[in-house]
């Protein structure tokens, strides 16, 4: 029976690989999960589980029964004293052993070289960089929830079970139908419950409003001459790329918070999010929009009840107690008012905006059809 390899730091992002893990170890798929970490002391994940590491590094030498090596996520992977499994895992690519890493031990490939050839994704291409200050692989860089890309899967910290599916496929532990309907079933859940007329839908419908706003102006600028996008005008921003970087960074932002994250760790992030659109052309700057989306949709399936009341601290406002459906209407309110800005630098330099009213979105997505011919 071959052993699938699981990685564990102190503080291991134990979800990211709980999915596979639980498929992999199940008899009929002649593999077996065992786990090794830097020592055999115990291990405890960021939702207090402690593990017993079945082998340590030092004491691992031979790969020829290893079917994979999985490095689940985690903070601890800026210790340098995690990056001994830098050895383990050329060792495993260099017997044609996959390797798999999620979140944070994305960063870790990416630091010691291992996605330069490869296709890949991670949290994103700015923090890729600011984090792996070596690594040389932006042109193989994908906005993705997960890529397999030869023997080297990656994945974003919100992607478990797009990486527990390039795993298993990979691993040929389900056929190919069987896999989509364990994916679709764990997505949506076996029972998907119907949220029609509920605020739930509501804020959900509003932040589709937001997506289909946003593209609509993307798809205006697109017809428009190149230099639009850039040209310098004495207005609310400096330029229209400007206004697109906004929305962006402030979406990027409320994301952040919504997710749980402090402010404090939210104002590190601000600066690898404005990195990221600086320069960026007319088309690069639409992916990253379509990237944040997915990573909104994302949190929305997490989420699950939009309704849920969190608390959000803030060192001028103080402490804001808010419904995650209230900060989306917020996020959606903030780049309506911002399209509006568009629309009129637009009109400043000679060119006409694009009708983004919610009625028109309702107009469009919820036109009747059964209405006479």
């Amino acid at each position: 029976m071959k052993e699938v390899l699981v990685f564990l730091t102190d503080g291991f992002a134990d979800w990211e690989a709980s999915y596979v893990m639980a498929e992999l170890n199940q008899p009929h798929t002649d593999y077996q999960i065992k786990t090794i970490a830097i020592d055999t002391e115990p291990k405890q994940s960021m939702g207090g589980l402690r593990v017993l590491p079945d082998y340590s590094l030092k004491d691992f030498a031979n790969v020829s029964n290893v079917a994979m090596f999985i490095l689940p996520g985690g903070n601890d992977w800026r210790n340098e004293r995690n990056h001994k499994a830098k050895d383990l895992i050329e060792e495993c690519l260099k017997h044609n052993i996959p390797v798999a890493a999620i979140c944070d031990a994305g960063t870790f490939l990416a630091k010691y070289g291992f996605l330069d050839n490869n296709k890949h994704t991670g949290y994103t291409l700015s923090y890729l960089k600011q984090n792996a200050p070596n690594y040389r692989g932006d042109e193989n860089y994908i906005d993705a929830q997960a890529i397999c890309d030869g023997n080297i899967i990656t994945a974003n910290e919100t992607a478990a079970l797009e990486f527990s599916k390039l795993i298993l496929d990979q691993l040929g532990v389900m056929k190919s139908e069987q896999l989509d309907e364990w994916y679709a079933v764990f997505k949506k859940g076996l029972y998907p419950q119907e949220t029609e007329g509920t605020s739930t839908d509501h804020s959900l419908q509003h932040y589709d409003y937001h997506v289909w706003a946003n593209r609509k102006v993307f798809k205006h600028l697109n017809e428009l001459p190149r230099d639009i996008y850039t040209q310098e005008i004495q207005s609310v921003f400096p330029s229209i790329s400007d206004a697109a970087a906004h929305i962006y960074l402030v979406d990027n932002v409320w994301l952040f918070v919504l997710s749980g994250h402090s402010f404090d760790e939210t104002v590190r992030m601000r600066d690898l999010w404005i990195e990221e659109t600086k320069g960026v052309s007319l088309e690069e700057m639409e992916k990253l929009y379509e990237n944040l989306t997915e990573r909104f949709q994302e949190f929305f399936h997490q989420a699950g009840d939009m309704e849920t009341i969190a608390s959000y601290s803030h060192p001028r406002y103080g402490t804001l107690k808010a419904s995650h459906s209230e900060l989306v209407q917020h996020v959606v309110n903030h780049g309506t008012y911002h399209r509006g800005n568009i629309t009129a630098m637009l009109r400043q330099l000679g060119h006409p905006g694009v009708p983004t009213d919610f009625a028109f979105y309702l107009f469009e997505t919820k036109k009747l059809e059964d209405q006479p011919h």
